[in-house]
This record gives structure tokens, sequence and C-alpha cells, in this order.
């Protein structure tokens, strides 16, 4: 990565995975801080319910008996509780992880990043110890790569 990118690079991973916490982890000399932006349930559940109808041909939702099965298994993973119990398991995993293995965290809402930006970033800067301008708060037009999770 440094070949590629210089020594002065950091790498985000925004892919919401406990696992990907724990392979970045094990990566020798790395300064690992952990930020875990946490979404209101409420406003997950909408996502994911609204998500899940704009996908719903391509999750198997088909009337074919072909299919039945994969038609049952999303329409339970749409399940309001099913949704929550998602939720949940992830954030407490990811909090588990960041415990287990000892490394900086910091905890923020994912309603203040964008209702009370300010006060999130000085946050956050603080965190990493990083002078954040106001010039680096958008990626268009930088030298950022995106390999998975979230382009914005």
């Amino acid at each position: 990565m440094y070949n590629t990118y210089g020594t002065d690079s950091i790498v985000i991973d925004s892919s919401k995975r406990p696992d990907a916490l724990e392979f970045l982890a094990r990566i020798p000399n790395i300064e690992l801080n952990v930020i875990h932006i946490i979404r209101d349930v409420r406003a997950y559940l909408i996502s994911m319910i609204k998500n899940y109808h704009r996908n719903w041909h391509r999750l198997g939702g088909t009337v074919s008996h072909r299919y039945w099965m994969a038609g049952l298994r999303n329409a339970i993973k749409r399940n309001r509780l099913v949704i929550f119990q998602n939720w949940y398991r992830t954030n407490k995993q990811i909090s588990r992880m960041v415990k287990r293995l000892n490394v900086r965290c910091l905890a923020i809402n994912y309603e203040d990043l964008c209702l009370d930006t300010d006060p999130t970033v000085n946050r956050l800067s603080r965190f990493l110890e990083l002078d954040i301008r106001p010039d680096l708060m958008f990626a268009n037009g930088t030298h950022n790569h995106n390999m998975f999770g979230n382009r914005l």
C-alpha cells in the first residue's frame, strides 16, 4: 500500500464489519483507531426496509415456486424485529471486538455527525490528533481511493 499511495497514507475501512476490524488489527506496525459510527435504530430500520423494498426482485421476491425458499428467507430478513436484532448484534460485536483487541475507539452517533457536524468533527479531530480543515471535509478532488463501503 505504501508503495502505491505513499507513507503518509491513511487507510479507512468503512465496511461496518466486525471481522474487518480483527483483520486490520493483525497488520503489523499499524496505528489502529476505530471510529464507531452508530446510527439511530429507527433510522436504520426505515433505511433497511426501504432497501429491501427497492431490491425486492433481486432478493428473491418472486412468486415462483422455485424461489419460494429465498423469498421466505428474505421476507424474514425484512421483519422489523430481525432488523433490530441485526443492528443490535453488529454494534455489540464491534464494541466487544474493540475491547478485546484493546484498540482506541471513539463512538459517535451518525445523526450527530449529520446534524451537529462541527462539534462532532471537533471530537473526531481531537481523537485522531489531526487538524481537520474545512477543505478536507469533502472527498471530491482529493486522492482518496474507496475500496469497499460508502464512497462518501
